[in-house]
C-alpha cells in the first residue's frame, strides 16, 4: 500500500448527491406546487443549481455562513424565477427532509471501502453541513469504515476545501513517525477536491461523477476514473 491514509469526499464520491438532489427537488416541487405556479420542476431545479453553486462558492470564500446557504438558496431561486420568496424557509425544511430519503451510495463505494478498511487508515474531508454529513455516515452505514479522528468536516473545524488548512489539519491527524505522511484524496470536484489536495502536497484521484463531465487536459489528478474500483489497483503501488 503506497499511502499512509486515504481520505474521501462524501457528496458525489461516496454518496450519489446529484441523484438524491434531483429526486428531492421533484418531491419539493410536488409539495410546493402552489408556490411555484407555472414554473416547471426542471426550470426550478436548473435555477436552484445555479444559485446553490454560487452560494457555496461564497461560503468557501467566507462571504456567507452555512445558515445563509440553507435559506438563501431557496429565497434567491424563487426571486430569480419571479416568484414570491416568502416560502423559502418552508421549502428548505421540505428539501432537507426529502433529500435524506433518497441517499444511496455511489456504485462501488461500499465494495471499495470494504476492500481497503483494515489495510490503511481511511478518512473523510467534506464541506457539507456537519449535521447532514454525520447523518449520511450513519444512514449509509459508512461510519465503521473510517477512523473517527480522520472524519474532518469543514463546519466543525472552521476551514473549507479547497483551502490548504483543512488538508493540513487532516494530515496532522495521521500518525507517522519521523516523516510526513503519504496521503491520497479521492473526490469528484476538480477544483475543490483535486486542486485543493494537490496544492496541499497530496496525491489526488478525480472520480468523475456524474459521468460525462469535461476532463481537463492534461488532468491535474494522479488518476482520473469513473469507476471507484479503479482506485484499488492504483493504491497498491
Amino acid at each position: 500500500m503506497r499511502y499512509d491514509a486515504i481520505f474521501f469526499d462524501l457528496d458525489n464520491t461516496l454518496l450519489d448527491h446529484t441523484g438524491a438532489e434531483t429526486l428531492a427537488q421533484a418531491d419539493l416541487c410536488r409539495t410546493h406546487a402552489a408556490d411555484l405556479g407555472a414554473v416547471t420542476p426542471d426550470d426550478f431545479l436548473a435555477r436552484y443549481r445555479v444559485v446553490n453553486t454560487r452560494l457555496w462558492r461564497d461560503l468557501e470564500a467566507g462571504r456567507c455562513t452555512p445558515a445563509d446557504v440553507r435559506l438563501r438558496r431557496f429565497a434567491e431561486t424563487l426571486a430569480e424565477l419571479g416568484l414570491d420568496p416568502t416560502p423559502a424557509f418552508r421549502m428548505s425544511e421540505t428539501y432537507l427532509s426529502d433529500y435524506g430519503h433518497h441517499w444511496q451510495p455511489t456504485v462501488g463505494a461500499l465494495a471499495v471501502l470494504s476492500a481497503l478498511v483494515g489495510r490503511v487508515p481511511l478518512g473523510v474531508i467534506s464541506n457539507g453541513f456537519s449535521d447532514t454529513q454525520q447523518r449520511k455516515l450513519d444512514q449509509l452505514g459508512l461510519r465503521p469504515f473510517f477512523d473517527p479522528a480522520l472524519i474532518v468536516l469543514s463546519e466543525d473545524v472552521g476551514h473549507m476545501k479547497p483551502h490548504r488548512p483543512i488538508f493540513d489539519l487532516a494530515a496532522d491527524r495521521v500518525a507517522v513517525a519521523d516523516r510526513s505522511p503519504r496521503l491520497l484524496y479521492v473526490g469528484d470536484n476538480p477544483t475543490v477536491d483535486i486542486d485543493g489536495a494537490k496544492s496541499a502536497g497530496w496525491d489526488a484521484v478525480w472520480f468523475v461523477h456524474p459521468p460525462g463531465q469535461p476532463r481537463p487536459e492534461p488532468p491535474v489528478a494522479d488518476l482520473v476514473c469513473d469507476q471507484l474500483a479503479d482506485l484499488l489497483t492504483f493504491v497498491e503501488g
